[in-house]
């Protein structure tokens, strides 16, 4: 281990931080210098009086720092620490608050805080989002070259993180306590031991006067980093060409699952990507039954690694197994190795996000599933008013939004389809509500000019349906052409053959059951067999012939 060159002495000088480069304090040659200029600055020499201030509370500062860790035999405490970060916003300019996060393995923990709530302190982060953080060059970072941000940059950086690396853990804790949404300048400055980054320190504040930034002086990075490694830091490192590898998996996971929205889909490819791009042997999405046959009898409760020797295992060539668990719901997502990967964090990372965006995935859904129905019921509710009004239709409009979904199984229209035909179905005769009572409710014969007045109804419905939100374009089809003839003889277009949308070829087939099926004061309701007849001496005519089979299909399944 290199000796220490930063020396506590009662006061300082421009010797002391670099103002001359003939006299520096510190050793050319020592692995600690971090290898920042070496002749002075404009800024450091405008700076001069707060520089001198600031190293001279740092002198007294590291006596203490120097004696804790004595006492401590390792790493510096954290109030030491804090104490000197605490420095740094008192004489640094624009600096309000200040972090400094070790890594530990795969991660850096926030190990000191000043201005910052207490909540964030030993919050995990992983490497990757820290390098992410930095941006820059790999040579930049391993050199310890200070990086600011400021304003639209900074928010921008921060949302692309999240974009690339998804929903993880730390997301929250930081942007609560961390204040990132009124965070306005950021300058992050690695601090490196024998070319391997070992911490980050940042230097933040919530405002950005557009001024210049100050360097911090070198021989308090140079403090920092003697104090550091007498604490042991640089015991590890990661393997730099296999983490940016795994990098490279992370956000090409990102990419391929941000479109996908049902949750099963989303678990089964991102298990086959991952699987593939950590050089995983096996991989599962599986239940408590295939839990139990994959690790014998025991009973999974956590995420994490898990060495097994189970007889199933030599299925897939290994006679045991590493397993990478990470739950979702009463399932498992599990990745086997024959040993423990080099990029383990990396990839429990990639599964855990793979978990996070299915569940989020699946409280989409759930909502989704409410608005849903929250809707139907709003629909239905619009047809059970008209019905009140028009007695002589009363239940038709539940039983035609019902009929439609099985003659939708039967056609083999897809989810979308099938919805968008049963909110037609809901809805299409709402255009009635125009229309007059005396034609509404007329028991006997229509005159011409009132035949006139209910030739109007389509074209109102499809105006009043068209403001309801994010209704399909299939149902507004319903509405409006639901009175289309195959042969042209309909209204309000006239519409023949498949000029006339397929939902409301469908729904002319349904709507005319029902009405020959339900009695009204002028006739008897007709029989299924006697309205099927009229459905097929119709067909070709009145109505799509491949309507009326799936119709008729329909109704032999159910009866």
């Amino acid at each position: 281990m290199s000796q220490c060159t930063f020396t506590p002495t009662d006061s300082v000088n421009e010797q002391q931080f670099g103002l001359e480069s003939q006299h520096s304090n510190h050793r050319a040659d020592s692995t600690l210098t971090p290898g920042r200029h070496s002749a002075p600055s404009r800024a450091l020499r405008a700076n001069l009086p707060m520089t001198t201030a600031l190293l001279n509370d740092l002198t007294r500062l590291s006596r203490d720092a120097a004696t804790a860790q004595r006492a401590a035999g390792g790493l510096l405490p954290a109030a030491h620490w804090d104490a000197l970060l605490a420095a740094l916003v008192h004489h640094l300019p624009h600096v309000d608050r200040a972090t400094l996060t070790l890594r530990e393995g795969a991660h850096f923990r926030v190990h000191a805080l000043c201005g910052y709530p207490e909540a964030l302190r030993g919050v995990h982060l992983p490497g990757f989002t820290e390098r992410a953080w930095y941006g820059g060059p790999d040579a930049h970072w391993h050199a310890g070259h200070p990086r600011t941000l400021t304003g639209r940059a900074l928010q921008a950086r921060l949302d692309t993180i999240e974009a690339s690396f998804g929903p993880l853990e730390h997301y929250e804790v930081l942007r609560e306590c961390g204040h990132l949404d009124t965070l306005q300048r950021n300058t992050l400055v690695p601090l490196a031991l024998n070319g391997s980054v070992q911490a980050h320190l940042n230097l933040d504040s919530e405002t950005d006067a557009g001024d210049p930034v100050a360097p911090v002086p070198e021989a308090v990075l140079n403090l920092f980093t003697c104090l550091l490694e007498a604490g042991g830091a640089g015991a590890q490192s990661l393997d730099l060409p296999a983490e940016n590898r795994a990098l490279r998996v992370i956000a090409g996971l990102s990419d391929l699952l941000r479109p996908l929205q049902d949750p099963q889909e989303l678990l089964r490819t991102g298990l086959r990507f991952a699987a593939s791009g950590f050089g995983a042997q096996a991989a599962f999405l599986a239940g408590p039954d295939r839990i139990k046959s994959l690790t014998g009898d025991l009973t999974l409760r956590y995420s994490g690694l898990l060495h097994v020797q189970h007889p199933c295992w030599t299925q897939v060539g290994l006679q045991s197994a590493s397993l990478l668990i990470e739950p979702f719901g009463t399932q498992h997502l599990i990745l086997a190795w024959p040993s423990a990967p080099p990029a383990l964090p990396l990839a429990a990372t990639a599964l855990r996000g793979i978990a996070e965006r299915a569940q989020h995935a699946t409280l989409r859904a759930q909502e989704g599933q409410q608005l849903r129905e929250a809707r139907d019921q709003a629909l239905e509710m619009i047809g059970a008013l008209l019905e009140a009004r028009d007695l002589e239709t009363q239940g038709h409009t539940q039983r035609v939004a019902q009929l439609a979904r099985r003659v939708a199984q039967q056609a083999g229209l897809n989810t979308q389809d099938t919805e968008a035909l049963y909110l037609g179905a809901l809805l299409h005769d709402v255009g009635k509500v125009g229309l007059p009572d005396h034609v509404l409710l007329k028991a006997g014969p229509l005159s011409e000019e009132e035949w006139a007045w209910v030739r109007t109804h389509p074209r109102l419905g499809h105006d009043l349906a068209v403001r309801i939100p994010n209704l399909p374009t299939g149902a507004l089809d319903v509405v409006l052409h639901h009175h289309e003839r195959w042969d042209g003889g309909g209204y309000p277009m006239g519409l023949s053959g498949e000029r006339i949308p397929l939902l409301a070829r469908l729904f002319c087939v349904i709507d005319a059951f029902d009405a020959m099926t339900s009695a009204r004061p002028y006739k008897p309701a007709w029989t299924s067999q006697h309205a099927l007849k009229a459905l097929q001496e119709g067909a070709g005519q009145q109505f799509d012939p491949a309507a009326v089979r799936a119709l008729m299909q329909s109704k032999r399944t159910v009866e």
